[in-house]
């Protein structure tokens, strides 16, 4: 029996002689019932002993089979590679990349609520508050029977706001009055540059009276050259507006009609006689006297009919009154 020994013993690697470029082999022929003596190995011959005793060098293979066993080609994964740090995902094989992904796994817990921070410093103190209603109210004087007038939320979109100055009088004899007695006093009628109100009405108002609204009311002194008279009410009166409905009135509009009255029996532009357009109110009052002033500036309503709705956004040269119900702003 003969034996060929030209192959590299490790881990089973089998890569023929010829692969690995050995020239020679160790042979030995024996007979039937004798020991084989050795042979010893030819130049650049591997042997299982060389294996075996770690005499087996890279000298004793072919320069390209140690070229072909060195080179790290891609997608191939050394220990070298891993030991180093240079190990990434394009290392291995589309199989292994799917394999090492895996299946996402379940969603961690919650972590607990962090501890609540430190409380930060104290801002430094906000000028003092004003009060906006300060001098405007029921004027107690002017109000009669079950007359009422209050600031209070509207159940309808509000001109300005989310509130407005409702008004109720329960019969003819009832006079509500909601105004200021401080604000205005001196003021020059023939000054007064813009002036109005918005006013919501219903259908049964308008059913009782052409002219069934509130009133814009001025306490004066007329000061006239033709009378003594010291005090009388301006009072803008306009002709009822549509029902369900916010409307804005300007009360310096001539085209509204003769809506302003002065009450007394010697006042011209007489409210229970002759009215006037506001063009024609000015000249009554500008006979040669001193000039009209105001004395308090009130939204009214009676005595005349009974009646049930709002007011808002009255309308003073250059101030715009908004009835909230926290107040007048």
């Amino acid at each position: 029996m003969s034996v060929k020994m030209g192959r590299i013993g490790v881990a089973g690697l089998a890569v023929g002689a010829v692969l690995l470029g050995t020239t020679g082999s160790a042979t030995a022929v024996v007979a039937p019932g004798q020991q084989a003596a050795a042979t010893p190995p030819a130049p650049n011959s591997i042997t299982g002993a060389m294996v075996k005793d770690g005499t087996l060098y890279a000298v004793d293979i072919a320069p390209a089979v140690v070229a072909w066993f060195t080179t790290i080609y891609d997608n191939s994964v050394t220990s070298g590679s891993v030991k180093d740090g240079t190990l990434v995902l394009n290392d291995f094989s589309a199989g292994v990349k799917v394999a090492l992904k895996g299946d996402p796994g379940a969603a961690g817990p919650a972590g607990t609520t962090g501890a609540v921070g430190p409380t930060g410093e104290t801002g430094p103190q906000g000028p003092a508050g004003v009060w906006s209603g300060a001098h405007w109210g029921t004027v107690l004087r002017n109000t009669i029977g079950a007359g009422s007038a209050e600031m209070r939320p509207t159940s309808t979109l509000a001109p300005v706001g989310v509130g407005a100055l409702e008004l109720n009088t329960g019969t003819s004899t009832d006079k509500a009055a909601f105004g200021n007695e401080v604000d205005f006093v001196g003021d020059q009628v023939s000054a007064i540059t813009a002036l109005g109100f918005t006013v919501y009405t219903t259908g049964e108002n308008n059913a009782r009276a052409t002219n069934n609204m509130p009133s814009i009311s001025f306490e004066i002194n007329p000061n006239l050259a033709a009378s003594t008279r010291t005090y009388s009410s301006m009072v803008f009166a306009p002709n009822n507006t549509a029902p369900g409905a916010w409307t804005a009135l300007d009360a310096r509009d001539d085209s509204l009609g003769k809506v302003w009255g002065l009450t007394g029996a010697d006042m011209p532009c007489n409210i229970n006689g002759a009215r006037c357009t506001w063009t024609e109110l000015q000249a009554a009052l500008n006979d040669g006297g001193p000039g009209a002033t105001v004395y308090s500036l009130s939204i009214t309503k009676g005595r005349d009919f009974e009646f049930h709705g709002a007011a808002d956004k009255l309308v003073y040269n250059g101030n715009v009154f908004d009835f909230e119900p926290t107040g007048v702003k």
